[in-house]
């Protein structure tokens, strides 16, 4: 056992690339990956290539949003492929992308941290099957990895950002970046950034003794190279706040379910509560040992009357473990205090809740530990990563057959086709997965979450969609009745009727009624286990 880890530390970075490929597995099995919203991702940005190159037939329905809002990178990156492959090799770029880019921009902030402990790098491989990535949540999944890839550009170049033009593009590059995906993450960024100037700025002044002249002169630089690189981003997000008002109730979480949330690690389950929290609280309690060791050894500093330990002269100083420590603490009463749902925004705890984890990864990356204590601790949580994947590969596997069911049914649809979708069964993640018809066909599809935010690249084109119509796309009446009014509207030609499950699922006085329409107006063209597929007469 000692030599194979004195091999494997020999090879480090070869083991690091190899658990990354191995942690890639379950993205390739099936032609799609199915999340929750993934399919109203893939459907809106083939309408976003659709518009911009052939948009008759689709310009009456949808328009591209003028406003620059965030949520705009994920779109990005499958347009541009969308535009020269199918659409489920374009996913899959971006899954690549997300997967291998999140574990190496982590591994690169560990580096500037403290380098010595490159092991702790291995810890986040648990995190990138999060519940918030598996509920298709890309473009806050990617603004992970831009926010993790800044915070280690700042601290490798701080010192000569203000004079370098270089540096002070690619940090403008990277905020830009990080608002297009979230705005979430994007706030979070400045904020951490913000309390390392102070932290940097308390350090020089209390400890290392700088000249006050040069100490203040360098801390303004910093400040204003701050201020320079993210302006822009920072007005787009005011103006975005600015012209919006908190619309809906506020959904808040008891404090004692998000307690409980934090030690079952719920942003790492994902598809079964019970067996899968089995692990991440084994996970959870492996932070929780390697946090005491951390106290336990200050403790022990202490009593001995250890006033400087230099534990990382050759890394950053011991002050900027207070920053990780104070950032994941802001995060965690955010967790606390913030609602889980409102108008604008939904599942906003768990998001808050996993970036708690990361900025407290990183402050136990900032310390120093055995190496016997981290590989001990690195092995088994890549143990309980493995057993949680393996869990996952099954539902993954025969979710992602549904999806290729319902994409299959788009052969008997003709381009610039209106359908009309209904949800009658299937698993709940395939809430979305009537857009799989759409993600290589310019169709029109009669349910578009994206449209409705308007914090997405396409909206409905309100400017030409009768009222009639328009009404019935946007939340009001009841599902069925939004159905039923589509179907009866004279104002919209439905050609196809799509039932995800089968039309004789759902009864009651409105879905008799729209049953009755579909059976006297469509006749049956396709059909198969997971769906249903009805063209007008």
């Amino acid at each position: 056992m000692v030599k194979l880890f004195a091999r494997a530390s020999k090879h480090e970075k070869w083991v690091f690339l190899s658990v990354t490929i191995l942690n890639l597995f379950p993205i390739f099995l099936g032609k799609f990956f199915p999340t929750l919203d993934g399919p109203s991702h893939l459907y809106n940005s083939n309408l976003i290539v659709n518009l911009l190159f052939n948009s008759e037939g689709l310009s009456s329905f949808y328009a591209l949003n003028p406003e620059l809002v965030p949520n705009w990178s994920g779109h990005f990156i499958l347009s541009v492929f969308k535009s020269v492959l199918p659409a489920f090799l374009a996913e899959k770029i971006l899954l690549l992308t997300y997967f291998i880019g999140l574990p190496y921009a982590f591994r690169s902030l560990v580096t500037q941290v403290n380098a010595k402990n490159i092991l702790a790098s291995y810890l986040i491989f648990p995190f990138l099957y999060s519940y918030p990535f598996m509920l298709g949540f890309y473009n806050f999944s990617l603004a992970l990895g831009f926010m993790l890839l800044a915070l280690s550009y700042w601290l490798k170049h701080q010192e000569d950002i203000y004079s370098s033009n270089k540096a002070k593009m690619v940090m403008f590059v990277l905020f830009m970046l990080t608002y297009f995906s979230h705005l979430i993450v994007f706030a979070v960024l400045l904020l951490i950034l913000g309390i390392y100037v102070v932290f940097d700025f308390i350090q020089k002044f209390t400890i290392d003794n700088t000249d006050a002249k040069s100490l203040f002169k360098n801390a303004g630089k910093k400040t204003l190279a701050l201020l320079i690189t993210s302006a822009l981003p920072f007005i787009l997000f005011s103006n975005y706040f600015m012209k919006r008002s908190s619309t809906g109730s506020e959904i808040y979480i008891e404090p004692s379910i998000l307690i409980k949330a934090l030690f079952d690690l719920r942003p790492l389950i994902v598809y079964n509560m019970s067996f899968e929290k089995q692990y991440t609280q084994i996970i959870f309690f492996v932070l929780l040992f390697l946090a005491l060791a951390v106290l336990v050894k200050k403790v022990l500093y202490f009593f001995k009357k250890q006033k400087v330990i230099k534990e990382n002269s050759e890394t950053n100083s011991g002050h900027l473990r207070w920053v990780w420590l104070l950032s994941a603490l802001v995060m965690l009463v955010l967790y606390f205090t913030l609602p889980d749902a409102n108008g604008s925004g939904s599942f906003i705890s768990v998001r808050f809740a996993l970036l708690f984890f990361l900025c407290f990864l990183i402050w136990l990356a900032s310390h120093n530990f055995p190496i016997w204590l981290m590989r001990i601790s690195v092995l088994v949580v890549l143990v309980c990563n493995g057993i949680l994947i393996s869990n996952y590969i099954k539902t993954i596997r025969e979710q992602s057959k549904i999806a290729l069911d319902c994409n299959s049914a788009s052969e008997s649809i003709k381009d610039k086709s209106v359908i009309l979708p209904l949800k009658y069964g299937g698993p709940s993640v395939g809430l979305h997965f009537s857009n799989y018809l759409g993600v290589d066909k310019p169709l029109v599809i009669l349910k578009n979450y994206e449209c409705v935010t308007g914090y997405f690249p396409v909206i409905w084109n309100q400017e030409v969609l009768p009222n009639s119509v328009h009404r019935n796309l946007v939340p009001g009446y009841t599902i069925c009745e939004r159905m039923l009014h589509l179907i009866k509207d004279e104002n919209v030609t439905i050609d196809f009727v799509f039932v995800f499950g089968a039309l004789n699922l759902k009864t009651g006085a409105c879905y008799d009624q729209l049953n009755t329409e579909v059976l006297t107006n469509y006749h049956l063209v396709y059909s198969s286990s997971n769906c249903e597929l009805y063209e007008r007469n």
